[in-house]
């Protein structure tokens, strides 16, 4: 089995659930309040028949939340890493973590190319580049060397997480082979694991520090 978690990597995560996993939570309360509030408005107007458009504060809301879940859901399982007692819970802790970095980077700007090694044309559905793009092109042009930014970051580490599809693959539908569950389970490099965790989470926390000044933006103009 391959070495867990160095001390150093360890210490940067403490550091990081420990700055996060409360505000997260908090924030999500938070957009979850506004969402409601967003929609009394939308029924009001509707009721007086007032031709007001939510859709793109709704949208970027509703992004929002989804961002802090992820958030949320990446610090509980890093959690339950550092918390556990046997080597088989850290193992099964990473694995939940790939998991959860692979489907959620699907949702936010999804994989180049698709497993056959085709254009991927859910890249084009997904929410930075289907919501977010034409609404920085439109609306917020200032705002488009920041978004071009967090691109890069996004570009950077899409490698990274396109090669974790056979461990995802494993980890969520196992094999009629189930040597190659074992196999995958033993040779699992945790380091580099947890590494592309730390730089996921880097990324996530830019883009909502992004979406938020939009949000403002959308309310107070």
């Amino acid at each position: 089995m391959k070495q867990l978690i160095t001390d150093a990597t360890k210490s940067e995560l403490i550091f990081e659930i420990d700055k996060l996993y409360n505000y997260s939570s908090k924030d999500l309360d938070i957009i979850n309040s506004k969402l409601q509030k967003l929609n009394i408005t939308e029924e009001t107007c509707s009721r007086y028949d007032l031709k007001l458009d939510f859709i793109a504060i709704k949208n970027i809301l509703e992004y929002r939340m989804f961002l802090g879940i992820v958030n949320l859901d990446l610090h509980t399982v890093t959690l339950l890493y550092l918390k556990s007692n046997y080597n088989y819970e850290k193992i099964y802790a990473t694995r939940q973590i790939v998991v959860i970095i692979y489907e959620s980077f699907k949702k936010i700007y999804d994989f180049e190319v698709n497993l056959k090694g085709a254009p991927n044309r859910n890249r084009k559905k997904s929410f930075w580049v289907k919501i977010i793009k034409p609404l920085i092109i439109k609306e917020f042009p200032n705002f488009l060397d920041e978004y071009l930014q967090i691109n890069k970051e996004l570009d950077a580490i899409h490698l990274k997480l396109n090669n974790e599809h056979l461990i995802r693959s494993l980890s969520v539908h196992y094999d009629h082979k189930i040597i190659k569950v074992y196999n995958m389970i033993i040779n699992m490099d945790i380091e580099g694991k947890f590494k592309n965790l730390i730089e996921f989470q880097k990324i996530l926390s830019n883009m909502s520090k992004f979406i938020s000044k939009i949000e403002d933006k959308m309310i107070n103009n």
